[in-house]
């Protein structure tokens, strides 16, 4: 019987700090049905499954699962996995439960799946504090380090000044990245030794024989043996056979001239005393006064045409040099006769001439749309008056960015992240029926690094569907009121 493949996406979140993808992708792919794995933040994630039955396995064994931190964060506080669907998949999979038969093969795989995250489970635990399953690969870049907002520099050297930034910011973020290595490659060196003195007679004793399938990264570690083994004996044949051929190759080639020299030896004893006669009758071996006597005509003329050459460049030389100071004058006496026209035209100049720029900064669309939405307010507004004057239209309304610096300055972080927090906690427990406190977490992160409304429109939408538009909409509106007032 085939199943549908709707509702295979299901929410993995309050995931235990220090977890890397690779242990999550080991427990996702232990339930069977697994696709990919995409992790949005830190704390949760999304995971596709080839259909129904695959999510109803993961939510039955998955869901309320302890796992350990790990790494660098080995010994934070352990959470419980929360592995669920949305509303509308929930009431598909109801559906869709009510019509599913039971099978002892279905049980089976679901003991099976269980067995399997147990397992992983507990060589989590074990390698909980092993220093080398910190992911380096992930290092956010510190705020000192991020490029500049464009309207903080000057235009003239915005380019100049941001690809200077960008250069500095890599630098220093390869130059971290390397001390992170080091650091955590000398303190799993620190616990190994540590391990080894600890347990110094451990090394003799025979460990027990693990299966394959229990340990998924020894399985891989001996594939990789037996493939990288078969690799260089592929090669090493390769070469022989290659060495061979040339070898061949050149046997042939220093045979064919070997027979060739002998083929053309007596010809070549022939022809050395004709090159010799030859040689013997040239004047310039025979009589060397006479070939200079007759070649001192052809001398002189070469010598006069290299002579006339030489004056008709120095001539032209000066002229050149004539002609560009006769046009630097006439434009130094054009640019003064323009100054003196501006000057009394009333134009106010630099002292070199150039004028004055009395609008340095042009502004840009969306300064443009909130002052203008600034001009149709009184002097003191009203947090009703300047929701009235804000557009109704949702593309007109994203279009107007927030002032963050007044956002910022004027309700304090601490502040705007409850008055929001709050706002986007209401509307996720709205559309799930329950709070997420990651998803919250992940779309206040995106407000404090002032993300556009598209952004944040793409954070909520793989969870809330349609509902985030609406979501978003009502934080952007408070974002603006808060700008304007």
């Amino acid at each position: 019987m085939s199943h549908p493949e709707a509702a295979s996406t299901v929410f993995v979140g309050s995931i235990s700090p220090g977890v890397p993808d690779r242990w999550l992708t080991k427990l996702l792919e232990a339930c069977g049905g697994f696709r990919r794995w995409k992790r949005v933040s830190k704390a949760f994630g999304f995971a596709d499954y080839q259909g129904a039955p695959d999510v109803l396995r993961i939510c039955a064994v998955l869901h309320d699962v302890e796992l350990p931190s790990m790494g660098a964060e080995h010994g934070a506080p352990t959470k419980r996995l929360v592995v669920k669907a949305d509303e509308k998949t929930n009431r598909f999979l109801g559906e869709f439960e009510k019509t599913l038969v039971r099978t002892d093969l279905d049980r089976q795989k679901e003991r099976e799946a269980r067995r399997r995250v147990e397992h992983l489970v507990s060589m989590m635990r074990t390698r909980a504090s092993d220093a080398s399953e910190v992911d380096v690969s992930v290092y956010e870049i510190p705020a000192h380090l991020k490029d500049l907002p464009a309207d903080q520099v000057r235009g003239a050297k915005r380019v100049h000044v941001l690809s200077e930034i960008e250069k500095f910011r890599l630098s220093a973020v390869a130059r971290d990245a390397a001390e992170r290595k080091r650091e955590l490659e000398l303190e799993r060196k620190r616990a190994a030794l540590a391990q080894e003195r600890r347990t110094p007679h451990e090394h003799s004793a025979t460990p027990e024989p693990v299966a394959e399938e229990h340990d998924p990264e020894g399985a891989d570690e001996a594939a990789e043996r037996r493939r990288a083994r078969a690799v260089a004996e592929r090669r090493e044949r390769e070469a022989r056979d290659a060495e061979r051929a040339y070898a061949e190759r050149e046997q042939a080639r220093v045979q064919y001239w070997a027979q060739h020299a002998r083929a053309d030896a007596p010809q070549r004893t022939l022809a050395l005393p004709r090159e010799a006669d030859e040689l013997a009758h040239e004047l310039f071996w025979t009589d060397r006064r006479r070939w200079l006597r007759e070649r001192a005509p052809a001398r002189r003329a070469e010598d006069e045409a290299d002579a006339a050459d030489r004056d008709a460049q120095a001539a032209e030389e000066a002229q050149a040099q004539r002609d560009a100071e006769a046009f630097l004058a006439e434009q130094a006496r054009e640019m003064a006769r323009l100054a003196e026209a501006q000057r009394q035209s009333g134009l106010l100049l630099h002292t070199d001439g150039q004028p004055l720029k009395l609008q340095v900064r042009a502004q840009d669309e969306g300064r443009r749309r909130r002052q203008a939405l600034l001009l149709r307010l009184p002097s003191s507004p009203s947090r009703d008056a300047v929701e009235g004057v804000l557009p109704r239209d949702t593309a007109e309304l994203f279009a107007i960015p927030p002032e963050w610096e007044r956002v910022d300055g004027v309700r304090g972080r601490l502040t705007t992240q409850n008055d929001y927090g709050a706002l986007v906690g209401a509307g996720i427990e709205a559309s799930l029926g329950e709070a997420v406190d990651d998803l919250r977490d992940a779309v206040l992160e995106r407000v404090r690094e002032h993300a556009s409304a598209p952004e944040l429109v793409e954070v909520l939408e793989p969870v809330l569907e349609e509902d985030a538009a609406p979501l978003v909409t009502s934080l952007w509106r408070a974002l603006l009121v808060d700008s304007l007032l």
